[in-house]
């Protein structure tokens, strides 16, 4: 929700009770990274994995701020439930079959289908990607209805099917497809959702809605709010792709990427 002044005070109330517990530590870990601190993440998040490996918060803090560090080589190891970071990460590194391998094995064992769209929307197999849709449920509505949505985070498997419908010439199940996310994102706004991921789902759905001037406001948000990218944003997210060349977007893109580079520098870490 973006209150991170009141969660920092929260956690300076409690800290002289629970600071160099591992909980604590990757409680800190993960602020620091909403505050776009993620070398300041790196070491709570370190303390908080060695404490307590096996732990999923704990993975998912160091995970995190590996990721946004672009240190996805070190964060390939760690144990993962959701696999999402690992197959985003193994594509960018063009091990996709790999990744399709770890996202197939994810949904056969949970029905999950999250890492499975998002790397055949990101590999640009938009027909496989509706072919799995299709083959699963009757309709948009009925996956929709499916989904397990976490508030803050957009509505990302309706856009991954939004861009496969727009490629695919599937114009009415797009405007669906569009219709349903912008109810989500509308009602997550309106709960409170104000952080810099969520800005960067409302940048991939006014680029696929094709206003270019709205996307790019979101994504200068998002850079406000401390988010950091790969050296070529499109590259690790291709929704982004037909924002390349206005001067605007590649403005965000260096402003982004001075923001890693910092970050990386703080950490120890050579800039890209």
């Amino acid at each position: 929700m973006g209150r991170l002044d009141e969660f920092t005070a929260m956690l300076e109330r409690v800290r002289p009770f629970l600071e160099g517990q591992p909980f604590f530590d990757m409680v800190e870990a993960n602020l620091k990274s909403a505050l776009g601190d993620h070398a300041g993440a790196l070491p709570f998040a370190e303390a908080a994995y060695a404490d307590a490996p096996t732990n999923q918060f704990a993975v998912g803090a160091l995970g995190r701020a590996l990721f946004f560090l672009n240190e996805f080589e070190p964060m390939l190891s760690l144990r993962w439930t959701f696999p999402g970071f690992k197959v985003r990460a193994l594509h960018y590194l063009g091990r996709v079959e790999e990744a399709s391998m770890l996202a197939r094995q994810y949904f056969e064992a949970t029905r999950v289908p999250d890492p499975v769209l998002l790397l055949m929307a990101n590999a640009g197999q938009y027909e496989e990607l509706m072919q799995f849709v299709e083959e699963r449920w009757s309709s948009i509505e009925e996956f929709n209805k499916g989904q397990t949505i976490t508030f803050g985070f957009g509505n990302p498997n309706l856009l991954h099917i939004a861009k496969a419908c727009l490629e695919t010439g599937r114009h009415l199940q797009y405007e669906l497809a569009m219709k349903l996310t912008r109810a989500e994102h509308d009602k997550q706004r309106t709960q409170g959702a104000d952080w810099a991921v969520f800005y960067v789902m409302e940048a991939f759905y006014w680029t696929l809605a094709n206003d270019q001037d709205k996307a790019i406001d979101f994504l200068q948000q998002a850079v406000e709010h401390g988010w950091v990218a790969t050296p070529r944003m499109s590259r690790m997210w291709p929704l982004l792709k037909p924002l390349e060349g206005d001067p605007r977007y590649e403005e965000i893109q260096s402003r982004a990427l001075q923001n890693l580079n910092r970050e990386r520098v703080e950490a120890g870490l050579e800039p890209l």
